[in-house]
């Protein structure tokens, strides 16, 4: 029998079996931590890992609050009937709006930019650079044509960043 060491990624063959292995698929797909995601269900990373390693299953408000964010019915957690990956919240046109608490948090993650300032993410590359306005525009021109994901973050024309 071969066992794996702490840090090696378990290996399954076919689609997830249990719910864990569900909600663990669909959060790495969607590139989040498992605090990212305790954040938004507004719970403990302790208790995703608990998920996510089947030593407990959401039940209730936490499974209803898990379907309606992975937009699945319940049952496709439970079970895996109808079970799909679906793209990340914000990524799907029409999806809702993020939380205060969603933009306070990638508020809080994002470096402070001088006046005039611009930053471009290439989440697909998961690079950042400083950029000029002509760049970023082409940037999102760009990405729109191949239906990809870029942001632009501006910086604060009426406030220097904080002096360190």
């Amino acid at each position: 029998m071969t066992t794996r060491g702490p840090y090696k990624p378990k290996v399954t063959g076919g689609p997830p079996q249990s719910p864990g292995e569900r909600i663990r698929q669909i959060r790495i797909a969607w590139g989040w931590s498992q605090v990212t995601l305790a954040k938004v269900l507004h719970t403990d990373q302790q208790v995703v890992s608990d998920w996510e390693r089947d030593r407990s299953a959401p039940t209730g408000a936490s499974l209803g609050a898990l379907a309606a964010l992975f937009r699945l019915p319940p049952e496709a957690l439970e079970n895996g009937k109808g079970f799909k990956i679906v793209d990340p919240p914000g990524s799907v046109i029409g999806a809702s709006p993020m939380s205060y608490e969603q933009i306070r948090y990638l508020q809080l993650s994002m470096p402070e930019l001088g006046v005039g300032k611009i930053l471009q993410v290439d989440t697909a590359a998961s690079e950042s650079d400083l950029v000029q306005l002509r760049a970023a525009i082409s940037a999102i021109r760009e990405a729109h044509k191949q239906g990809r994901q870029v942001w632009v973050i501006l910086g604060d024309p009426l406030k220097p960043p904080a002096q360190k």
